[in-house]
């Protein structure tokens, strides 16, 4: 029987897995198509695995404890999730107004 702390140890690590594969695979991936969309398909891919991890990481809220070590460090993929997301929204934001 599964108990809430090994859950969240479970979830913790396909995160991790899911967070590093998202680094990892898009570099090592060739990149195809022709001129302007040269490469996209490694954007995409990052991109993918990266709501993946996402959605791992609200999972992770769903089953972190209200107290102790644990508390503080299954905060950490929603905190890394949501950087992303700001420095997205900036990134396309300095683009739209330079």
């Amino acid at each position: 029987m599964m108990t809430r702390k090994t859950t969240l140890w479970l979830f913790l690590g396909l995160w991790i897995l899911l967070y590093a594969l998202s680094v990892v695979v898009p570099m090592n991936m060739a990149p195809t198509g022709d001129g302007f969309t040269r490469g996209a398909d490694r954007v995409l891919t990052f991109l993918s695995l990266q709501f993946a991890a996402s959605l791992m990481a609200f999972l992770i809220l769903l089953v972190r404890p209200r107290r102790g070590p644990l508390s503080g460090l299954s905060l950490l993929p929603v905190a890394l999730c949501g950087a992303l997301v700001l420095g997205l929204a900036g990134v396309i934001a300095f683009a739209m107004l330079t």
